[in-house]
């Protein structure tokens, strides 16, 4: 799954490594330069050195990404589901 982390702090961080070792496709937009650094370094996630409530940024970051993949999960879980009412209204049960 793509995700975009707003924030490489103590939560925001724990949560990169997490999706990282998970094999997670992570993108990181954090304030400090530092922070970005370190993670990056630590772990090799992309990292942009800029606000999460910059468009720039989240250009930048790929926000339509998750978004899509986000609305393809849905439609497949929907497509499931109907599929699983069809079958069980299509054959009752004695």
């Amino acid at each position: 799954m793509y995700v975009i982390v707003a924030g490489g702090g103590m939560v925001g961080g724990r949560l990169v490594r997490r999706l990282l070792d998970n094999k997670h496709d992570v993108v990181l937009i954090e304030q400090h330069k530092e922070i970005c650094d370190k993670l990056y370094a630590e772990t090799g996630v992309v990292a942009i050195n800029g606000s999460a409530t910059s468009i720039e940024a989240l250009n930048g970051a790929g926000i339509n990404k998750p978004m899509l993949s986000l609305l393809q999960r849905a439609a497949t879980l929907i497509t499931s589901l109907a599929r699983y009412w069809l079958r069980v209204l299509m054959c009752p049960r004695l």
